[in-house]
């Protein structure tokens, strides 16, 4: 049992995949579906987007992305049975297996796995793609939010 404020934790099991949001929840002052920003991505603080709100192609628009099960500390989520505060992962602010603090893992919200190179996204459309590690952060943006606004030319 993993105990401490939001990261208690009894029997839950760790899993390599999360939802993909664009800021930690204790960022985001309000609910998902009270935040007017044209920057959301699919899922948000106690809320996510109904298909009709996803007004980016549903075949460039991520909805998860690996994770992977080792990162800085063992209470970073996600957890399929429990709530943590690390269940949200962040790729648009930590992108693909960036590596914190040269630890050789990802910090809490971190997107990566162990595969060489970058990790596989769920797009809305229902088709996974391996993303490099590499890719421009314009770009990263651009796929895990779901406005018209941030229309960028991407390699799908």
């Amino acid at each position: 049992m993993l105990t401490g404020n939001m990261y208690a934790i009894t029997g839950g099991t760790r899993v390599s995949y999360g939802f993909v949001h664009r800021n930690h929840e204790y960022a985001v002052p309000m609910t998902y579906r009270a935040d007017r920003a044209n920057n959301k991505t699919a899922f948000g603080k106690n809320g996510a987007a109904r298909l009709r709100d996803i007004l980016d192609p549903h075949t460039a628009t991520i909805l998860m992305i690996e994770t992977p099960f080792y990162k800085t500390h063992s209470a970073y989520g996600p957890y399929l049975q429990a709530y943590t505060h690390t269940h949200p992962i962040l790729p648009i602010q930590y992108g693909i297996n960036y590596d914190y603090r040269n630890s050789g893992r990802p910090y809490a919200w971190g997107a990566g796995s162990r595969h060489d190179g970058g990790a596989h996204a769920l797009f809305v459309d229902g088709s996974v793609r391996f993303l490099n590690e590499g890719l421009q952060h314009s770009i990263l943006i651009t796929i895990c939010t779901i406005s018209m606004n941030d229309l960028a030319e991407t390699p799908f």
